[in-house]
């Protein structure tokens, strides 16, 4: 169970007191899940991530990466509070102080890989029946209507406003017009923490340069800190990157700047050959499913002994503490996430 009340909170969620500038930083972060064996009888247990860690800061584009298996949307759910079996190891926290989950997903908002939307409404309808039933009483029907159209011009989609969103038997908008409405729903909240599974997935490199391009001018104007995953992104949505995080077999192989994975990669062995997207290359040389990668085992090695995961310097904001029940073992008291297992078989 989570809890704040040793917390002060203000009385409205919303409040922008804690829903700005806030930054989201991980240590540690390890995920184990218990599955049968080939014969079924005994729980084996399997190890999905090992001791991540990172951060996100307000007005950064931060991007995890990785091959198919390496762990990538795992950690993102894990950062989006959306796992609820297997054990979770390690510490995350919104402005320095231990996340919890009521006020965390107060200032969050996390988009999910596949879009979920109603073919029979317009672009408009949708956001405007979302603000009525995602946001609470407290914001009246002029403030629903002006995030309406704030999301709108945020995501680009005025030309298309009155248009249906379609489904299998009518014509609608385009897929990177609906992977912008999803985005536009969740921020009708105004979060200032935004997650999202893989935004550019199944869209043309114009629809998916167009979709990181409004995501880095939400992180820019309105300080949102952004954290998305990316399975290949183009050399231009490389460059629009603030941080990237590389993951392989669930450990990180590298967490900086995009500028540095040129020097960084030169230095362990592994130079980026000319004329060649940087990602393209460190994602061929983890991805262990085929031959021609690189000794992933000693990249993870390697990355442990010079770890380059800056942290966010800021103030405090926000308080949050994971604990347990009153009358727990704990007494009530805040407990660590490393502390928190949610086994379920």
């Amino acid at each position: 169970l989570i809890s704040s009340s040793s917390m002060n909170f203000p009385e409205d969620p919303t409040s922008p007191e804690i829903i700005t500038n806030n930054s989201l930083e991980w240590q540690g972060i390890s995920y184990d899940v218990k599955r049968r064996n080939l014969f079924g009888k005994k729980l084996e247990t399997k190890r999905i991530l090992d001791s991540v860690s990172g951060s996100a800061c307000p007005g950064q584009l931060v991007a995890i990466m990785g091959p198919s298996g390496s762990g990538k949307t795992t950690l993102l759910d894990i950062l989006a509070d959306r796992v609820s079996s297997g054990k979770i190891d390690g510490t995350i926290s919104v402005n320095k102080r231990p996340r919890s989950t009521v006020s965390f997903r107060a200032v969050s908002a996390y988009v999910s890989q596949e879009d979920s939307l109603v073919g029979s409404f317009t672009v408009l309808e949708t956001l405007r029946q979302s603000a009525r039933l995602a946001l609470p009483k407290s914001v009246d029907a002029g403030e629903r209507e002006r995030r309406v159209q704030h999301a709108i011009d945020m995501m680009g989609l005025r030309s298309c406003e009155n248009v249906l969103i379609g489904d299998v038997f009518r014509k609608g908008v385009s897929g990177g017009q609906k992977r912008r409405v999803s985005v536009a729903i969740e921020l009708l909240k105004e979060p200032s923490i935004l997650l999202l599974d893989e935004p550019t997935s199944g869209l043309d490199s114009a629809a998916a340069f167009n979709i990181m391009e409004y995501l880095k001018k939400l992180a820019a104007e309105d300080q949102c800190t952004v954290v998305v995953t990316i399975h290949q992104p183009s050399s231009d949505i490389w460059s629009s990157l603030s941080k990237v995080c590389f993951l392989a077999k669930g450990n990180v192989v590298y967490f900086d700047t995009p500028d540095r994975v040129p020097e960084y990669f030169a230095e362990v062995g592994y130079p980026v050959p000319p004329y060649t997207n940087p990602a393209e290359h460190v994602l061929n040389l983890t991805n262990t499913d085929f031959p021609g990668h690189g000794d992933v085992e000693g990249l993870i090695e390697r990355y442990r002994k010079e770890p380059r995961a800056p942290t966010c310097q800021m103030q405090l904001l926000l308080a949050d503490t994971v604990s347990t029940p009153g009358g727990g073992e704990s007494g009530g008291q805040p407990v660590l996430l490393s502390e928190k297992e949610i086994w379920k078989t």
